[in-house]
């Protein structure tokens, strides 16, 4: 696996703070604008931007992300593992 360092980001969902990615095997490409993202402490999708924080995915590229399965079941993995352990830290309120 790969671990990238990111520039420090709050996931859109639930605020937690992150500044690195993993990737999911050791063949995997360089992180990348566009790249998916599941946020370690409340699962939820997430895409890097340009400068390599987070945004929330839409409906429709979480649609196109459980067409291919292989995307599908490395992010049903991803979630199953992160929900059974339980929340990092509450929900951040952000003002």
């Amino acid at each position: 696996m790969r671990t990238t360092i990111t520039p420090p980001t709050l996931c859109p969902s639930c605020g937690y703070r992150s500044d690195r990615a993993i990737s999911t095997t050791p063949e995997s490409p360089p992180l990348r604008p566009g790249d998916i993202s599941v946020c370690v402490n409340c699962s939820c999708l997430n895409i890097f931007k340009d400068d390599l924080t987070l945004r929330k995915a839409t409906e429709a590229e979480i649609v196109s992300m459980m067409e291919d399965d292989e995307t599908r079941h490395i992010l049903q993995q991803a979630q199953t593992f992160f929900r059974k352990r339980g929340l990092l830290q509450p929900k951040v309120v952000q003002h």
